[in-house]
């Protein structure tokens, strides 16, 4: 009995752990890539887990959101997480993809995690300009 308890906890903590599906990130892909393409950075900005993110860090990420949205950059894929990033600094949202970004010399990366059940990128805890903040 106790051998199938403690089966069953690895099983489902296997299972939450698992990484996204192909369809979600087919989906996060495809809604990304729309959004960019419109420059519509309010739909961007609602794309982005902001738990646990202070106000003057989620501001300044906002800001290079609209930028990044205003260039309506052409080359957007999801690649794997490098070895070492995938545990993230939110227990809410574990990095299970990067989202890269490029428009012309340019190039962006954002860890993509998943939070019940969708698709998000994680927004900075800590001022990008200014890590001592």
């Amino acid at each position: 009995m106790k051998t199938l308890f403690i089966t069953l906890i690895t099983l489902t903590l296997t299972l939450l752990a698992q990484a996204a599906t192909p369809k979600q990130e087919a989906d996060f892909l495809a809604e990304v890539t729309k959004v960019l393409k419109a420059g519509d950075a309010k739909a961007l900005s609602a794309l982005v887990c902001w738990d646990g993110v202070p106000k003057e860090v989620k501001q300044e990420f906002t800001e290079l959101l609209a930028a990044m949205a205003a260039d309506k950059p052409s080359d957007i894929k999801l690649e794997a997480v490098p070895a070492g990033l995938d545990k993230g600094p939110k227990d809410s949202l574990v990095p299970v993809k990067v989202l890269a970004v490029k428009e012309g010399a340019v190039s962006l990366a954002f860890p993509v995690g998943e939070k019940a059940g969708r698709l998000m990128i994680a927004a900075p805890l800590q001022s990008m300009f200014d890590p001592a903040k």
